[in-house]
């Protein structure tokens, strides 16, 4: 029964102009940014690397010790002014970059562990929270593209799709019950033997897979498109995790790592609009709150240095992983997960509440 509740909420939430318009405008943007791309990339042989300073990406013991002398001494005075400021430390309306702490820590350990296990005289990179593989491993240097690869392609494509797949979730999930409370249709699932929970966790999944499947879609066209149009070109990069696990892996990681993050922000998104459409019985509701949600808060909660506390800023789990993005004054991976399943949880234990009680005639 629940199968078949599942499948036909599947088919009801797929809104055809919706899903078409989304499409049109993820292929126009990949298409741009290819020739966006290879106009910037014809200049530059991208198989000679010989342009890159060797110092860049290639580590001997001395230069080890050398930075590892250089980032501790930056520690110490990052955490002396964390001190003098106090909680003002907290207080940030926006964050560029990693914070100070974090990014020092993130560094000596990295350090060590190329130390640790002589990860000497061969080309590497550390695949860092403020950006791709390609920032040190010579795809990027500075403000300027040498070249382009077709994973650096993906990476900043999916990035900038991420936005607009991001306001399409929104949609659906305002849309796939909050639709139904204003045109009145909500009633007529009840006339069949179901519960409202099963009614509700159904809706709940047909929204999480029709996400999934436009979030795979885009990232399938950008591999192809990136593939066929630009050199694959991998080297060897360190991963870190909350700034302290790393590992050694092909760069092309950083891929699985840009899909898995982007499925937990663009998911967020859309729960959030569903759980506010519940609670205010109107899609528009559920629509708005969200957007307003994501311009604001997290300006109002560094103001008043919460930022690791901020609901939209827990969505970021790049963050800890090194894609993109910044880490906040005191936070780290635990806290910024146990901040996000708060959230998450009582606010679909209280839609829930709300849905059961809540008068759908």
């Amino acid at each position: 029964m629940f199968l078949n509740l599942y499948l036909g909420e599947l088919k009801k939430g797929f809104s055809k102009i919706l899903t078409i318009i989304i499409a049109v405008i993820v292929i126009l943007t990949s298409v741009i940014f290819l020739f966006v791309f290879k106009d910037l990339g014809d200049d530059t042989n991208a198989i000679d690397m010989s342009w890159i300073p060797r110092d860049a990406y290639i580590y001997t013991p001395e230069r080890v010790e050398v930075e590892l002398a250089e980032w501790n001494a930056e520690l110490e005075k990052a955490e002396k002014e964390k001190k003098e400021q106090k909680f003002d430390y907290y207080r940030t309306m926006f964050v560029v970059g990693p914070n100070r702490i974090y990014e020092c820590k993130a560094n000596i350990n990295m350090l060590e562990y190329i130390r640790d296990n002589e990860l000497y005289n061969e080309p590497i990179t550390y695949h860092n929270s403020i950006g791709t593989t390609g920032l040190l491993g010579g795809s990027f240097t500075g403000f300027g593209i040498k070249f382009v690869t077709a994973e650096n392609y993906i990476a900043i494509v999916m990035g900038i799709v991420l936005s607009m797949l991001s306001l399409y979730g929104v949609i659906v999930g305002a849309n796939i019950l909050g639709k139904e409370f204003q045109t009145g249709t909500l009633k007529m699932l009840f006339i069949r033997p179901v519960t409202r929970e099963k009614v509700f966790f159904a809706k709940m999944l047909a929204l999480m897979t029709i996400n999934t499947i436009i979030l795979f879609f885009s990232f399938i066209f950008a591999i192809i498109l990136g593939y066929i149009s630009f050199p694959n070109i991998t080297f060897k990069a360190l991963y870190s995790f909350n700034m302290g696990a790393f590992s050694v892996q092909n760069s092309g990681f950083q891929l699985f790592i840009t899909l898995a993050t982007s499925w937990v922000s663009i998911m967020s998104m859309s729960l959030l609009s569903y759980y506010f459409s519940i609670l205010m019985k109107n899609r528009i509701g559920g629509i708005f709150v969200p957007i307003v949600l994501q311009a604001i808060s997290p300006m109002v909660m560094g103001l008043v240095g919460l930022s690791r506390f901020c609901l939209i800023n827990s969505f970021k789990f790049e963050r800890f992983v090194g894609v993109a993005g910044s880490v906040f004054p005191g936070d780290n991976f635990f806290i910024n997960l146990a901040v996000y399943l708060v959230y998450m949880i009582a606010l679909m234990v209280v839609s829930l509440v709300v849905f059961k009680k809540r008068d759908i005639a």
